[in-house]
């Protein structure tokens, strides 16, 4: 409404204007969408370690990133740096850690690019594309 008024008028208090105008009128308010809200979820707990682990990148912070692992059972991070989040760089980055705890059943990622490659990579039956949530946003 406020750029539409403004494509034809124009007075240093316009917005102000607009906005008390929209909130003193019944016609206005009676119309008014309620805001839909979110409904809140948590993901069940695993029942043991390594099931599903939330992987996401942090940064750039002077100049490097953090991939961020952590595992939903007992809340343990990893937490690697590093100076490129390549597909190249965080498949092997992947793979040191997958070497160390096991392969996890579930990879939740909101870098979906990034883990296809890795499980193409890996060449292991432990991925299916069925197991490996993105996010949806």
């Amino acid at each position: 409404m406020k750029m539409l008024a403004r494509s034809y008028v124009y007075w240093p208090t316009l917005d102000t204007d607009i906005e008390q105008l929209v909130r003193n009128c019944t016609k206005c308010a009676s119309v008014e969408k309620d805001p839909v809200k979110a409904e809140l979820y948590s993901w069940p707990k695993p029942n043991s370690p390594w099931i599903r682990v939330h992987a996401d990148f942090a940064g750039p912070m002077n100049g490097r990133f953090y991939l961020i692992l952590v595992d939903a059972y007992s809340k343990w991070p990893e937490i690697v740096q590093m100076s490129s989040i390549s597909s190249t760089a965080t498949i092997q980055v992947m793979k040191d850690i997958f070497a160390k705890f096991g392969n996890p059943t579930t990879l939740r990622t909101c870098h979906q690019y990034d883990v296809e490659i890795y499980m193409i990579s890996s060449q292991s039956s432990e991925y299916e594309n069925d197991r490996v949530d993105w996010c949806d946003w």
